[in-house]
């Protein structure tokens, strides 16, 4: 018994020993390696941003939601704001404005604008002598550009010229053939909105012209006339319905006026008046001939 427990009693005291020594290497391998520290992601320039102007971007982005909301439902609260820049009490600052009056003036302004006045300037047009006393139009045949056209398509016929970015349309012929009759149905079709997308409002110029009664000065007088208002017109908002072909200029007799109104009247000069404010013109003389169209 002796001799087998001695070899037995060595084996197992081996065993013990190789497990005692291989345990620590065991659990090191089997243990997983601490994860690396994670480092903090750049900040996105947009919340950058954010973060930095917080305020100014609530401010504006209300702003911009207050004025689209304006311009879709109560566009005409637009022509209300200031002209100048606006002064805070009791400080030397003031809250500039340029950038809103350039918002002030888009063409769905306008078009509100001429639409609220439209139906009294047909009215206060119509009873204007020299259109009054044309109620009834005869078409006649007529040239546009050296080629007849159709007495009844002369509106169609006559989109393309006021689709131009300044359309100045000349009618000549001898008097008594009807050119202010023509001019006067050319009106009403620019009303009604037959010569392009939006209405034209129609002014008719008779008077003379001069340093002092410049030809703007006269458009502003026939509009306060035309539409009845109670203040007159102001000439910012003139100058924008003009320049965005929202008014007809229509020049009476042309060839029967003063050399001082021709010179202001004169499309083929660069500094003509109409050729800035973009809205259409209509002129007639008295001429055996047609010449050639500006």
């Amino acid at each position: 018994m002796p001799s087998l427990q001695s070899p037995l009693l060595s084996f197992l005291a081996a065993l013990v020993l190789s497990t005692t020594v291989e345990s620590p290497a065991v659990a090191q391998s089997s243990a997983s390696p601490a994860p690396p520290e994670a480092t903090a992601e750049p900040a996105h320039p947009l919340a950058e941003l954010w973060q930095q102007h917080q305020t100014s971007i609530s401010i504006g982005s209300l702003l911009l939601l207050s004025y689209l909301g304006v311009l879709g439902f109560r566009p005409l609260l637009l022509l209300r704001l200031p002209a100048s820049d606006l002064s805070i009490p009791g400080t030397s600052l003031k809250i500039p404005l340029g950038w809103v009056r350039f918002l002030k003036y888009r063409n769905h302004v306008l078009d509100a604008w001429v639409n609220q006045h439209w139906k009294i300037a047909q009215r206060s047009f119509l009873d204007l002598p020299a259109v009054s006393q044309r109620a009834i139009h005869i078409p006649l045949p007529v040239y546009l550009n050296d080629q007849p056209i159709d007495e009844k398509r002369i509106g169609e016929a006559l989109k393309p010229t006021f689709s131009k970015n300044t359309a100045v349309l000349l009618i000549t012929e001898e008097g008594g053939a009807g050119k202010t009759s023509l001019a006067c149905q050319i009106a009403l079709w620019g009303l009604n909105k037959q010569l392009c997308k939006h209405r034209l409002l129609p002014v008719l110029v008779e008077t003379e012209l001069d340093d002092k009664q410049t030809l703007f000065e006269v458009i502003r007088g026939q509009i306060n006339t035309l539409t009845d208002q109670r203040d007159p017109i102001a000439p910012e908002l003139l100058e924008n319905l003009l320049r965005r072909r929202r008014m007809l200029v229509i020049v009476d007799h042309l060839s029967e006026m003063g050399e001082e109104t021709r010179k202001q009247i004169t499309p083929q000069l660069a500094d003509f008046p109409a050729r800035a404010w973009s809205s259409p013109l209509a002129c007639w003389n008295r001429s055996a001939t047609c010449p050639k169209p500006f």
